[in-house]
């Protein structure tokens, strides 16, 4: 990744999610077509931290429910410590045919929090507000995150400017099992168990055509007019108090952000990508 590029990408806020193994959704950023018009939502971290653990949580489940499915091993203190079992589980990893798992970091413009600022909920009323905002996994490491569904994702999707994946590989399990083992072993909690992501080298930088397109200030406004004319937010959020008044400031700041943007990066960013 260019020094430039990953110095701008720290200046805006950031998304994470994890793609993969019960993951339920792909989320195509480049795609026109969001969703079909159901309840399904899309998952993201709101922190680092929050993301480290629910990629650590996947990890375990992808070696628990497909790669020991078929034997009497299980990822667990017990087991790990045995030498001869541990070994077992390092040749089954290696001679596991991995799918797609994807660590994924979504730069996004911090408008976005404006627009989520008092106007999210949890998931057991969630059946009484189709399409709001969701919070989740708040009592979690790193606070949890947010699902969007409908114009609620679309929205994310034109505020999303840059996003950038990492694929999650078997050298990356091994390693995993290895500093698990090693922390139990040394009673030691302190080894990152997910070291690897923060390899920059290993990550893959793409821009958001549709951030980008010239008309995505239309759309953006069009879906958050259809958001204040649905009532999809919460009283005391901003929609709540600005309402049409402040969807256009909020345009009004898109548009120079995305100026900002194209002349400090995309022209270094074009040489690169």
């Amino acid at each position: 990744m260019n020094d430039f590029i990953k110095i701008y990408l720290e200046e805006l806020s950031s998304f994470y999610r994890f793609e993969g193994i019960s993951s339920f959704h792909y989320f195509d950023f480049n795609n026109k077509d969001i969703l079909p018009k159901t309840l399904n939502y899309i998952y993201f971290s709101k922190s680092k931290i929050h993301h480290n653990f629910y990629i650590k949580l996947k990890i375990k489940q992808l070696l628990n429910n497909e790669i020991l499915k078929d034997t009497d091993l299980r990822l667990s203190k017990y087991v790990i410590v045995d030498y001869n079992k541990y070994k077992e589980i390092f040749k089954l990893i290696e001679n596991f045919k991995l799918s797609n798992n994807m660590s994924i970091e979504v730069n996004v413009s911090p408008l976005i929090f404006i627009l989520i600022e008092n106007n999210s909920i949890f998931r057991h009323l969630k059946k009484k507000h189709s399409h709001y905002i969701e919070r989740v996994d708040v009592k979690r490491p790193g606070y949890g995150g947010y699902g969007f569904s409908n114009e609620w994702l679309e929205v994310l999707k034109y505020l999303t400017y840059f996003y950038t994946y990492q694929r999650i590989t078997k050298d990356d399990l091994l390693y995993f099992i290895d500093a698990y083992r090693y922390n139990i072993v040394q009673n030691n909690s302190n080894v990152n168990l997910v070291k690897f992501l923060n390899n920059t080298d290993r990550k893959t930088v793409r821009k958001n055509e549709l951030a980008f397109d010239d008309f995505s200030k239309y759309a953006l406004e069009n879906t958050l007019k259809k958001i204040v004319e649905e009532k999809l937010y919460f009283s005391d959020s901003y929609l709540d108090k600005y309402k049409k008044e402040g969807i256009k400031k909020l345009i009004d700041n898109y548009c120079i952000e995305k100026e900002k943007l194209t002349e400090s990066v995309i022209k270094k960013y074009q040489k690169i990508i």
